[in-house]
């Protein structure tokens, strides 16, 4: 019973896809009788295409379709009883009707929009000029001397903020004077993973270090130690190696999604705005709170 219940629960996450029923082609067999009750073939496989991958998994194993088609029938039963039963006048079950209700045609109405909505070339290549520095990447190594404290904190080099900053501006001036390094790194940095590739930190875009960190690499120039900045690890040697952009051939795909994103937004709010809506303060409060994540069909950022 409890299988039953996760295939009943898959199948209301997939009922916005499938709940508008496939009329029944031309040598569209039943494939299924549940009393007077038919399943033609489309609608069964619309049903299967809906799923998420770990079950359309399961269905494609030896034997699973018909096992999975079992579990169907029992749901089926279940609702034809329940149906019988005049269980859809109970209130929460009819709240929940309507819920699937809203959702599907929601769901259709977004389907609808998504396929009007196609960012042109001119608007994609407008907006990656303006974003463009979103799409830099630089190379770094660096050196880090970390505080107690600190994550990066290892056992038997314990030394205060001040120590690890005098440790640090001394190694900077040492480099800065000849010292190599790769070799500084290699014998110095409490981060032993990149201190063992000579402080190689690899490439890496905007929003993926720490603010402090991101600022000293961005701003510098390539071949610049910079001077030794302080993050939540520790003070570092910082010298960037290269940089780079991500042409607009590699970010084509991304923009697109982003401006069908608001695009999409757009509609909605158009639509939201025909309409007088208010909300009851004494429940709602008077402030939002941060924004849910949601997803409007397949648009969306990948960054």
């Amino acid at each position: 019973m409890n299988k039953l219940f996760a295939v009943v629960a898959v199948l209301f996450l997939s009922i916005p896809a499938i709940a508008q029923k496939p009329e029944p082609k031309p040598a569209d067999p039943v494939v299924i009788h549940i009393g007077d009750v038919e399943v033609h073939k489309s609608e069964f496989e619309s049903m299967l295409a809906s799923l998420p991958p770990e079950y359309q998994m399961y269905v494609r194993q030896p034997g699973g379709m018909r096992s999975f088609a079992k579990d169907y029938v029992e749901m089926k039963v279940l609702a034809i009883e329940a149906e019988k039963s005049g269980m859809e006048k109970d209130p929460e079950v009819a709240a929940q009707l309507n819920i699937m209700r809203d959702n599907t045609l929601a769901s259709a109405m977004i389907r609808r929009v998504e396929a009007s909505i196609e960012p042109g070339d001119d608007a994609i290549l407008a907006r990656y000029e303006v974003e463009k520095a979103d799409y830099e990447e630089v190379s770094a190594r660096h050196v880090l001397i970390a505080f107690e404290g600190s994550p990066a904190a290892r056992e038997g080099r314990m030394r205060s903020d001040a120590e690890a900053k005098t440790l640090a501006d001394k190694l900077r001036a040492d480099i800065v004077a000849g010292a190599d390094f790769a070799e500084v790194a290699r014998n110095e940095s409490d981060d032993t993973f990149s201190g063992e590739k000579g402080g190689d930190l690899g490439s890496f875009g905007r929003g993926q270090m720490v603010p402090e960190f991101e600022a000293a690499v961005f701003g510098g120039e390539v071949g610049q130690v910079r001077d030794v900045v302080r993050t939540q690890f520790g003070y570092h040697i910082v010298e960037v190696t290269g940089r780079s952009f991500r042409g607009i051939d590699e970010v084509r795909d991304e923009i697109r999604a982003e401006l069908a994103q608001e695009m999409m937004q757009t509609r909605l709010d158009e639509m939201t705005a025909k309409f007088d809506v208010s909300y009851d303060e004494t429940y709602f409060g008077t402030e939002e709170g941060p924004e849910p994540p949601h997803d409007h069909g397949s648009s969306g950022s990948g960054r």
